[in-house]
């Protein structure tokens, strides 16, 4: 029928190629919906890395596939490939022009952002963190992960205020977040607003005060910073010709606003001798990486003791630690005192604490150099050990304090809180006075909180 051999050569290729392709192209629908199964299988059992390679095989014979597409973003997003997981569905939108694929951008953008923003911080990049949480937070793109990690990290900068301010919003947005109310309260007993923040804890149903009783017991005993003090001390000293000393008294820690007192009624017996004195304390606000406090002192028929005292000391926060200076100013008799003591505090890990204070005493040029170390477990127990040596006593209250001998001396505070009201303490004391004594002794307390 075909004269010319190559034309019967090219229909009959024409005609295989009509009666293969259809089983073809059906053989690859097959193996496409086949595959896509497989994915979501994976996909369900948190298997994204080899639902991703068959994805990625699958996009080679189907570039401009959707599904695939739409697929190979979302499988790249829970693995946090966030650059990689925006390309595919920015591909896709153009296609789709889908309203669902563009909120899944915006949510991939937000996630990328929010990872950025982790790294900065894990590299104690802080300011570019918190610049990414502001943006998130204030565009309401990303309110709960952005408005947590920010008010964190305004904890963590004592800007405590601001942080009030962030946990209140978060409140009002997530109103069944338990984390959120805690946080809150937290904030207001760092920004010295007891009352507030007392108020706020007590004002809840009693189902959610419970829960953050078993959460967050210390909340419940941190908004009863008030305290009234009983103490006894006892010292002996040696060689045996020295009489034994007595310190005894009562105290009260009030806070009012932001503001704290502390008051004092003390009485002594040393060298055969009796006195007593009123003792003051002024906490001030002065921010929230700044503190100190003024003190006073008067005894009113002082025969060993100054008969009045004024002084003060301040700290300033930097990062990790605080610096301070401090100064007070004893009126005796027949002389007066002046002494110096600067210092610093460091913040260690796990709630450990190192102090170092130097005390100065520019009329005898005698000095004191002390290291204490502590560790507080917050509305449990607080423990403290000091150490120090130099050429004046431990404690600096009469004019034989100051006086120039070689010293050294140890001492051990401890406090703890078995019940939400109630403390009781015990301090050692070994100090050794060369030529003059050495003296040992015992103080107990009990405290009573609101």
């Amino acid at each position: 029928m075909f004269k010319n051999p190559k034309i019967f050569k090219i229909t009959l290729f024409i005609l295989f190629l009509s009666l293969i392709i259809p089983f073809l192209i059906f053989g690859q629908t097959l193996n496409y919906d086949e595959q896509i199964i497989k994915v979501k299988n994976y996909i369900s059992l948190g298997n994204f890395i080899e639902a991703e390679a068959i994805l990625k095989e699958l996009e080679k014979f189907n570039p401009n596939n959707s599904e695939i597409l739409f697929l190979l973003g979302e499988v790249l997003f829970w693995q946090k490939k966030y650059e990689e997981s925006l390309n595919y569905l920015v591909k896709c939108y153009a296609i789709t022009k889908s309203e669902d694929i563009k909120k899944e951008i915006e949510k991939v953008e937000i996630a990328k952002l929010l990872d950025q923003a982790k790294k900065y911080q894990d590299e104690g990049n802080t300011e570019a963190a918190k610049k990414i949480y502001q943006e998130l937070f204030l565009s309401k793109k990303n309110l709960y992960e952005s408005g947590y990690n920010l008010g964190m990290i305004y904890l963590k900068e004592r800007d405590y205020q601001t942080a009030v301010s962030i946990f209140k919003k978060l409140i009002s947005l997530y109103p069944e977040d338990l984390g959120f109310k805690e946080l809150y309260i937290e904030a207001l007993i760092l920004n010295r607003k007891i009352d507030e923040a007392k108020k706020y804890l007590y004002e809840q149903p009693e189902e959610i005060k419970e829960k953050i009783w078993q959460r967050k017991k210390d909340l419940f005993c941190r908004v009863k910073p008030n305290n009234f003090k009983f103490y006894y001390s006892y010292f002996n000293l040696s060689p045996s010709y020295r009489k034994s000393e007595k310190e005894y008294g009562v105290e009260l820690s009030q806070h009012l606003n932001q503001w704290v007192f502390i008051i004092s009624a003390k009485n002594f017996e040393r060298l055969g001798l009796k006195d007593n004195q009123l003792y003051m304390e002024i906490y001030p606000y002065i921010g929230n990486t700044r503190w100190g406090y003024f003190s006073f002192s008067y005894s009113p028929d002082a025969s060993f003791l100054p008969k009045t005292t004024y002084g003060f000391e301040i700290f300033q926060t930097l990062n990790k630690f605080e610096i301070s200076f401090g100064y007070n100013h004893m009126n005796f008799k027949d002389s007066n005192v002046d002494i110096f003591f600067p210092g610093y505090i460091l913040y260690l890990p796990k709630d450990f604490m190192l102090e170092e204070k130097l005390y100065l005493v520019p009329k005898t040029n005698s000095y004191s150099l002390v290291t204490t170390v502590s560790k507080e477990i917050i509305c449990k127990l607080s423990i403290k050990y000091g150490f120090g040596f130099g050429t004046i006593s431990e404690r600096l209250t009469t004019l034989g304090d100051i006086q120039k001998f070689s010293s050294y001396f140890h001492f051990v505070e401890t406090e703890y809180r078995f019940k939400e009201n109630l403390s009781i303490g015990i301090d050692f004391i070994y100090e050794n006075r060369e030529n003059l004594y050495i003296r040992r002794g015992l103080s107990l307390f009990l405290k009573y909180w609101w």
